[in-house]
């Protein structure tokens, strides 16, 4: 991998480790996940060149895995057991709600989507006459 590369991700982790200690001078909740998460966010919008390295990231994803996987003791595991129907209510609240909110915007916007073509469309049959 070419040199940029690695300093991109440097400048990132910067960038990241610079909002973290800003939310936590400002008192802000989870000032190590809001801070970076915003402060590579805006910088994004930005059109600023930001990068992760995938070993770094998947450390980060298995650290954050780990700790939540501690929450998770027998007395947790049986209430979030005892609301499997609260889990399953909101699963399907959800999926109606995407659903009904997808056909909406079909509805509202299909017909300006490329390759659109509205009603079905009846191509006549090729014909092996010379054209005229």
């Amino acid at each position: 991998m070419p040199s940029t590369f690695f300093l991109r991700v440097a400048q990132t982790l910067v960038l990241a480790l610079l909002a973290a200690l800003l939310c936590v001078w400002l008192a802000i909740p989870l000032p190590w996940m809001i801070g970076p998460l915003l402060a590579t966010a805006a910088a994004s919008i930005l059109r600023l060149r930001t990068e992760s390295w995938t070993p770094l990231r998947n450390a980060g994803q298995a650290i954050i895995g780990v700790a939540l996987g501690l929450y998770f003791t027998s007395q947790v595991t049986a209430l979030v057991a005892s609301l499997w129907w609260a889990i399953g209510l909101g699963i399907v609240w959800a999926l109606g709600i995407g659903w009904l909110f997808g056909a909406w915007l079909h509805r509202l916007h299909a017909h300006r989507m490329p390759g659109f073509q509205g009603p079905p469309v009846i191509l006549p049959a090729p014909s092996a006459a010379p054209p005229r």
